[in-house]
């Protein structure tokens, strides 16, 4: 006998448990289905209840998906394809029931099925959010300053001479012999000929001196901003240097912001000083660069101001001794636009700031540091 059959109302006949979500128990999803030209007294085959029954795990797991944190619900959409596919690995136990209505014709199906959601959520990959005030104690200097003038030197030229002298002289010299009566007894001419002939030639080097710029300090609370945000997200508890120095000394901010106007890189001593000051302060991770801002233009395509930004950076470890380079900033630069020079600064050192924070998270999560 052919028996047909139809599913219907499929979202309207979805029953979740959510609680047995959150209790980590077994998830139910239930699914109607309408068998049609079943014979009096008979019910649906297996094959009809194996059909609805898959779709009654679909309905569960869909159920728990709904459930996920937003960071998990994300990497599941990314990966749904590929998961999907592999349900079976994810889903260690199914209790399934079904019930037979004759007069309706309907048979409704209930499919429990057990998540290994470790296992789940390791396929996932994604790192979990640490609670505020539970993350390390992270420490930022950045200082954000704009090219000020840059002063081009030529280029010098060193030559080398080489020379090849030919002399020639004319000489001519009288020897007299004197008696020792005083009477000359002989007398001898000798002639000598010389001539100077010289050539030349010159090679040479080009010493080249690099270019010096000179920068002035601008606001970083743009960019000092962003960039907490993106650490506070991520569970850091994050603490500006210059709070830091104000309560445990250390290299001023000002010193630091004096020798960034001239210099990439701090001394030694100044690097030093902003790390124990930190390691005071009870801080655990340390980083320091530079936003370079270069002069506004106008954008062709709209007329508004354009302005670059440039970040570089370094990240410290402070718990070893002494504290190891673990992560460095790679020179990026980021567009900003805006109807004044200021306000497309201001947003070019915000997406710089953004992307600081966000390189500076991913490097220590990747390192298993929350």
């Amino acid at each position: 006998m052919i028996r047909l059959f139809a599913f219907f109302v499929a979202l309207a006949s979805v029953a979740f448990a959510i609680p047995a979500v959150l209790k980590a128990q077994c998830i139910t999803g239930t699914v109607k289905v309408q068998v049609f030209d079943v014979s009096e007294g008979e019910e649906p085959d297996d094959e009809e209840k194996d059909k609805a029954k898959l779709k009654a795990r679909s309905a569960a797991w869909q159920g728990y998906i709904n459930s996920l944190e937003a960071n998990y619900l994300k990497a599941y959409m990314t990966n749904k394809q590929k998961i999907d596919g592999e349900l079976g690995f994810y889903i260690s136990n199914e209790i399934v029931s079904s019930a037979w209505d004759e007069t309706s014709e309907i048979l409704t199906v209930k499919n429990c099925i057990t998540i290994n959601k470790e296992r789940f959520k390791t396929a996932l990959n994604v790192k979990p959010k640490v609670r505020s005030g539970k993350g390390s104690r992270f420490v930022t200097l950045f200082v954000a300053r704009e090219a000020l003038k840059a002063e081009t030197f030529d280029e010098n030229v060193r030559k080398a001479r080489s020379a090849k002298t030919l002399s020639k002289s004319l000489k001519k010299a009288k020897e007299t012999g004197v008696a020792s009566s005083g009477t000359a007894i002989s007398t001898s001419s000798q002639k000598s000929m010389t001539s100077n002939k010289s050539k030349t030639s010159s090679s040479g080097s080009t010493v080249r001196r690099s270019d010096q710029i000179s920068y002035k300090i601008i606001s970083s609370n743009a960019a000092d901003g962003a960039m907490s945000k993106s650490l506070t997200d991520a569970g850091f508890e994050s603490s500006l240097y210059k709070d830091v120095q104000a309560f445990c000394g250390g290299v001023s901010e000002d010193e630091v912001k004096e020798t960034f106007k001239t210099k990439e890189e701090l001394t030694g001593a100044q690097r030093v000083s902003a790390m124990k000051s930190s390691i005071a302060c009870k801080g655990k991770f340390f980083a320091l660069g530079t936003m370079t801002a270069d002069v506004a233009r106008t954008h062709m395509q709209t007329g508004l101001k354009q302005v670059a930004v440039r970040i570089q950076g370094e990240i410290y470890n402070l718990t070893d001794f002494p504290p190891i380079r673990i992560a460095t900033i790679p020179p990026q630069q980021f567009q900003g636009l805006g109807p004044s020079q200021d306000e497309a600064r201001t947003n070019a050192l915000f997406l710089a700031g953004t992307e600081a924070g966000k390189i500076i998270t991913k490097s220590l999560q990747d390192k298993g540091i929350q």
